[in-house]
């Protein structure tokens, strides 16, 4: 074989490699366009709310020796009981509950109460020394505080020297309250008047940004020998 000979079977290599790769390229950007495509696609479909679901009532333990004693054991308690496991991991369904729920809590802890609540009940409004949310969550000292003029305004607007004063505070629960004051508050109010003990709404004390050790400068401003504070919220 001469050098020309050899020259031109390189070039056929050559040539032959090459329309091998540009097959190889088309191939790949019609892959490619058809993935695109095909992700595009949005699906219609909507996944049922996985809150909705009655922890109480859900039980994945397969083949459980007592299933109707261990439904009556979760029907005490709002704990994740027989939420079984996939390996040594929680199932899919039990991580995405607890997350659901954590991001509820979340809401929870970073949302305040409506502002027409206090208000549509009859409330006394006050603050605490503290000026945000994040203040309250960063300082708890300022959170069990009142400034000169809300000490003022909570001795003149309730009664002095009560044998209980009721307090409502606007912490870490806001969708607590929301969900349980309107019903709570006439419940304390109809139990308490059988001992001689009722009071008003509007002896009853609204404070916001409020931590469980706010009763007791409540307290000392009212005179009052027992401060109740509903929702109790957090560390005090």
């Amino acid at each position: 074989m001469n050098e020309q000979d050899l020259k031109a079977m390189i070039e056929n290599i050559l040539s032959d490699v090459t329309a091998g790769n540009t097959s190889d390229n088309n191939t790949s950007s019609q892959a490619t366009a058809t993935t695109t495509d095909t992700s595009s696609e949005v699906s219609g479909e909507v996944l049922d709310d996985i809150t909705k679901i009655d922890l109480k009532k859900q039980f994945l333990v397969p083949n459980a020796a007592d299933r109707d004693g261990y439904l009556k054991i979760k029907s005490f308690t709002p704990a994740r009981l027989g939420m079984w496991r996939a390996g040594s991991r929680y199932k899919t369904a039990s991580v995405l509950r607890f997350r659901a729920d954590h991001a509820a809590a979340q809401d929870a802890v970073f949302s305040d109460v409506d502002p027409e609540l206090p208000k549509e009940m009859g409330f006394l409004e006050t603050q605490t020394t503290c000026e945000s949310k994040d203040e309250y969550l960063t300082r708890p000292d300022h959170g069990r505080k009142f400034s000169d003029e809300m000490a003022a305004k909570i001795k003149s607007g309730v009664k002095q020297n009560a044998k209980i004063q009721i307090v409502v505070g606007d912490g870490l629960s806001s969708a607590a309250i929301e969900a349980n004051v309107r019903e709570i508050i006439p419940a304390i109010q109809q139990g308490l008047k059988v001992y001689g003990l009722g009071f008003e709404n509007k002896d009853v004390i609204f404070v916001k940004y409020a931590r469980v050790g706010a009763e007791d400068h409540i307290g000392d401003l009212t005179g009052a020998d027992v401060v109740c504070m509903l929702v109790a919220n957090g560390q005090g």
